[in-house]
């Protein structure tokens, strides 16, 4: 729909995202607005603003506007429609504040309402139309990081998870550079466990893209100089990376000998075939046998939090192998 220019209100929150006004104003003169603002059904701007200011320094008194309904109850086959995740998260933050709003009403009228904390009156919003709490809150963290290339690519794309995890991705890499190691580490160790921060080179529905840093193979710590002459090495790798997995442990002079096959308790993802594995790659340098033999090749653990290793897999190193241990990229 077209809706005038001078109708559209536009709080001072809002107004801050304005900026390269002047090049954006030639480019719709040369191809048109592709994309229409968003605003809701009080005719507040939710997105676009640097679209209408454009508009208007091209002497456009009316402008193409998608309008986000407030009125949840009536719509609520709301999320159907063609809102980017960005409209979403702010249409839902309109909702709560109007919601917000009503239920202090109630309060003042003597009519029980539960109290809403700051942002849980749009998370319950966000949950009433269908969206996840967890769903808001990541895309509302993409917005907020002022990101506007991964902001468009979530909005062109409609994944959300994708873009979040690029951004805690980023965070991880800026909190390694500006940590200074409380510990430096010496000696030999007669065990050591790593854990290493694969980079894959494809990426699923954008599910793959890990929450920490990556490194490249050649980018990752040698532990040559940590391992005693007889040393066990336990590599962790997920089911793309066992051949590199494989040139690295030789690369670090380990000779490997088996894997060690954690069974998870439900399928992820995959680009061939589900994983449900991931694997400890057994290596030794030198001569060194197991402390007991009664340990088979394979144990079933539940899922942590993302990359977070099973307790079962440190028992099952602290029995087969000796201290004193190490364990690198722990997570």
């Amino acid at each position: 729909m077209n809706i005038s220019i001078s109708a559209i209100k536009v709080n001072r929150r809002i107004r801050k995202e304005a900026k390269d006004i002047l090049e954006l104003a030639i480019n719709i003169q040369e191809v048109g607005l592709i994309h229409p603002i968003s605003i809701d059904s009080e005719n507040n701007l939710l997105c676009g603003l640097r679209r209408l200011e454009a508009c208007k320094l091209l002497g456009w008194t009316e402008i193409e506007a998608k309008v986000f309904p407030l009125d949840v109850e009536a719509d609520e086959n709301l999320f159907r429609q063609e809102f980017t995740p960005e409209e979403k998260v702010k249409g839902l933050e309109r909702i709560g504040e109007r919601e917000k709003v009503k239920a202090e009403e109630r309060m003042k009228a003597g009519i029980p309402s539960p109290t809403l904390g700051k942002g849980r009156a749009t998370i319950a919003v966000a949950q009433k139309v269908g969206w996840g709490h967890t769903t808001y809150e990541k895309a509302k963290a993409v917005i907020d990081s002022g990101q506007e290339k991964l902001i468009d690519m979530m909005n062109r794309e409609g994944n959300v998870n994708k873009a979040y995890r690029y951004i805690k991705q980023k965070e991880d890499e800026k909190r390694i550079l500006e940590e200074k190691p409380s510990l430096e580490i010496s000696g030999k160790f007669k065990t050591v466990l790593v854990d290493p921060p694969w980079q894959y080179e494809t990426n699923v529905i954008g599910r793959t893209t890990p929450l920490y840093a990556t490194q490249q193979v050649d980018e990752m710590i040698n532990i040559a100089k940590y391992a005693d002459d007889n040393c066990h090495l336990y590599l962790w790798s997920t089911n793309a990376f066992i051949p590199k997995a494989c040139l690295l442990l030789h690369s670090w002079g380990f000779e490997y000998k088996t894997l060690i096959t954690w069974v998870k308790p439900s399928i992820g993802i995959g680009s061939y075939f589900r994983n449900s594995t991931e694997h400890l790659l057994f290596a030794v340098k030198g001569s060194l046998s197991t402390r007991v033999k009664d340990i088979p090749t394979h144990f079933e653990a539940d899922r942590g939090e993302h990359s977070e290793k099973p307790e079962e897999s440190y028992l099952i190193i602290e029995r087969a192998s000796y201290p004193p241990y190490l364990e690198l990229y722990a997570r």
